[in-house]
């Protein structure tokens, strides 16, 4: 079976059920089921929670380099 997707920097960006107008959504192709490109798509990302709560803060932090900026 075949998936319609857009790729965009060789990376599936989004999935449609039928051929799109390339003029609003460009890049989107025509692929088979086992494209490494549309399976990494479907795989989920598996996020690893963080406990230790320095770790946390470091997380924070990065996450907002405008707090990080005032406790310099």
């Amino acid at each position: 079976m075949s998936q319609f997707v857009q790729i965009i920097d060789g990376k599936v960006t989004a999935l449609f059920s039928c051929l799109q107008d390339p003029e609003v959504w460009p890049g989107v192709v025509e692929v088979e089921d086992d494209d490494p490109r549309y399976a990494a798509f479907m795989t989920p990302a598996v996020i690893v929670p963080i406990t230790d709560p320095v770790e946390k803060l470091k997380a924070f932090l990065v996450d907002n380099p405008d707090v990080a900026a005032i406790l310099k």
